[in-house]
């Protein structure tokens, strides 16, 4: 049987053999360096991949469009932020109404019984009601250890302003002033209160004094 096969094993059956091998052989290696060079641009379709096979590190983010139905979606960061806001405006479930605005308040210091009138100061003031708190040269002339307040009604004319303390102390008509001594010692608590007939303001203020300073707190019925 050799020596049958050797009769028929030619230089050309040899060399046509070997070809066969190095061209499938080739193909293989060509097959296994397969790259972008080999594939037409807009050749491949979605269907040629393998499902889930791509990730993020494969996909360049910043050449990505708008997804058509996701236009809002940069804004979804501060939805939860929107959220707080809304609850924020409704101040915890209760309208702005039932706060009181900081407007309303006000706080004056200034040293207690100053030598001349000119050295008087403004502690409180209320202009919407023409009425002021000031301190009085002298301390108003009230005895040692009491608080002397001076009360000014700035309007030109209408009725005058009530001055309180436990009980009604005084009426400022306009145009004028009138100093009152309070009652305790070292404080002075009470209120300047408008006619029904004008405005029907009031300022409540409690005034105290620590070293020779007067240091006052007040509070509008209106901002």
């Amino acid at each position: 049987m050799l020596a049958r096969l050797s009769a028929r094993l030619t230089y050309a059956n040899v060399v046509a053999t070997l070809a066969l091998f190095v061209a499938l052989g080739g193909s293989s290696y060509a097959f296994t360096q397969f790259g972008s060079k080999q594939v037409r641009n807009r050749s491949l379709r979605g269907i040629d991949l393998r499902r889930n096979t791509l990730k993020g590190s494969e996909v360049k983010e910043s050449k990505l469009g708008t997804v058509p139905n996701a236009l809002h979606a940069g804004s979804a960061d501060s939805a939860g932020a929107a959220a707080l806001a809304t609850d924020a405006q409704a101040l915890g479930g209760q309208g702005p109404g039932a706060f009181e605005k900081s407007s309303r308040f006000q706080f004056g210091r200034a040293p207690q019984g100053p030598t001349s009138v000119a050295g008087e100061r403004v502690v409180l003031d209320y202009p919407a009601m023409g009425g002021q708190v000031r301190t009085a040269v002298n301390n108003g002339g009230c005895a040692a250890g009491t608080v002397g307040l001076r009360f000014v009604n700035l309007r030109t004319s209408g009725p005058f302003l009530r001055i309180y303390e436990d009980i009604l102390k005084g009426n400022v008509q306009p145009g004028n002033d009138f100093i009152v001594c309070s009652t305790p010692t070292h404080s002075f608590r009470g209120k300047l209160a408008d006619s029904a007939g004008e405005t029907g303001l009031t300022l409540w203020f409690d005034c105290v004094s620590v070293d020779a300073e007067l240091r006052c707190l007040g509070i509008r019925s209106a901002p």
